[in-house]
């Protein structure tokens, strides 16, 4: 049995309607946005039968749009972010463009390029730029990536135990290697998992969601939220080792402890910090002692591990090969007809050369500089009760610039855009919030 006909049981339909509902409801439009994403990020893992949950998704993200519009000012375009949502409607253009002069023999290719853009890209990026992002929202968009994720951990366990695998593993074999070893392991057949960046990618962005994103100040509950966010990150990592992206367990890592020095520089002495590099350090001491051997997923056939993460050594002859193509079509790239597809490069900077030419190298390299020249400075130079927040989205951006540095595309790794946007509208919300009089002498200087 392979994850295509895989059954899904009557209490997992019952789980995904009540997260639906606490979707919808509570997280809002900002929540099921997030919900969307992390399901179509995931298309073959969560079946509902014949079907993805990808439809109900979406579904679920329109029932949420159309409640939200009863609002007032529900969808505003603020002028500071005009010409990065022009922008970046010129490179989607162009990646479709492009993409279509090379696989107009390829249907099937050209249909998935079309779905990437329109329902990763697009449909995210100018739902973002048209949504207010207020404290709250950004709350329920962490609430929707969890959920999200906390469903596919769940379906992934659900088919391990069907599969042999034992709750006692999770402790006696924390790497899962007895499951997900071998290139037609258990896990591979029963989650549709090929692209396993995609699904790491959400697993640290919830991660990061659960640390800073949604971390409560209520000394009540402070213990109990810190220890099940460590418990949490602990679990995202074993993950992403059983999928064996090691660039997303390093990004992660650096993410967590990055956002986190910004905590520690005004709270010298934190107790979320310190747990989360006590369990980091144990999950690599496990490693370094040799307790238990890393997966084969992990390894991809080095024999240290200091040679899995050597990018040298995994990634240097095709980032070499990336820059050799580039050179080929220098201006607009060789598009999406060659053999490695859309990985082309295994680095974001390398695959828009190679794919996009200089003419998208060029709308992406405009996008970046949009975000860092203006708003990402308003939102670090912020001192309101949202900079935790701020610090929070930055975090994540951090991470998945981490991550597609070395296995990353525009098309894949549009996260940092979206995310960018977010960052822009609580940039422009800051910005109205100053006095008028500040505002003033910022436009005259």
């Amino acid at each position: 049995m392979t994850y295509l006909n895989f059954p899904t049981p009557a209490w997992m339909l019952a789980f995904i309607v009540a997260l639906l509902i606490f979707v919808v409801v509570h997280a809002r439009v900002h929540g099921a946005l997030a919900f969307f994403l992390t399901c179509a990020y995931n298309a073959m893992i969560i079946r509902m039968g014949p079907i993805t949950l990808v439809p109900v998704a979406f579904g679920a993200l329109a029932v949420a749009f159309i409640l939200h519009l009863k609002h007032a000012n529900a969808l505003t375009f603020h002028p500071k972010g005009r010409l990065i949502l022009g922008t970046y409607i010129a490179l989607a253009a162009w990646v479709l463009l492009r993409g279509y002069l090379g696989l107009q023999e390829s249907a099937v290719d050209l249909q998935a390029l079309l779905y990437l853009v329109v329902f990763i890209n697009l449909i995210p990026f100018v739902l973002a730029a048209a949504l207010d992002w207020n404290d709250r929202a950004v709350a329920d968009f962490a609430k929707g990536i969890v959920a999200g994720v906390v469903l596919q951990m769940v379906v992934v366990w659900s088919r391990a135990m069907d599969a042999g695998l034992a709750w006692s593993s999770w402790v006696t074999d924390f790497w899962l290697t007895q499951w997900s070893d071998g290139e037609r392991s258990p896990f591979v057949l029963l989650t549709g998992i090929t692209n396993y960046h995609w699904y790491s990618w959400n697993l640290g962005l919830a991660a990061m969601a659960v640390l800073f994103v949604l971390r409560t100040r209520q000394a009540r509950h402070r213990v109990f939220y810190l220890a099940a966010a460590c418990l949490f990150m602990i679990m995202c990592i074993q993950q992403v080792a059983v999928v064996g992206s090691r660039q997303s367990i390093t990004s992660l890592i650096v993410a967590v402890l990055a956002t986190s020095w910004s905590r520690v520089r005004k709270a010298l002495l934190n107790v979320g910090v310190f747990l989360i590099v006590a369990g980091l350090a144990l999950a690599a001491l496990r490693v370094l002692a040799d307790l238990e051997p890393l997966p084969t997923a992990l390894m991809h056939g080095a024999d240290t591990v200091a040679e899995a993460f050597d990018p040298t050594v995994s990634r240097g002859s095709e980032w070499q090969k990336g820059l050799q193509i580039f050179v080929q079509s220098p201006v607009i790239g060789v598009g999406f007809a060659s053999e490695e597809g859309f990985s082309l490069g295994h680095n974001i900077v390398i695959n828009t050369l190679a794919n996009l030419g200089l003419i998208g190298f060029s709308l992406f390299a405009l996008l970046i500089g949009l975000y860092v020249i203006g708003p990402l400075k308003v939102v670090l130079r912020q001192t309101a009760a949202g900079i935790d927040i701020n610090r929070g989205l930055v975090g994540m951006q951090l991470f998945l610039v981490g991550t597609s540095m070395a296995s990353g595309s525009v098309i894949a790794s549009s996260g940092i855009l979206w995310l960018g946007v977010i960052i822009v509208r609580r940039a422009s919300h800051a910005d109205k919030m100053r006095p008028a009089r500040l505002r003033t002498e910022a436009r005259v200087a």
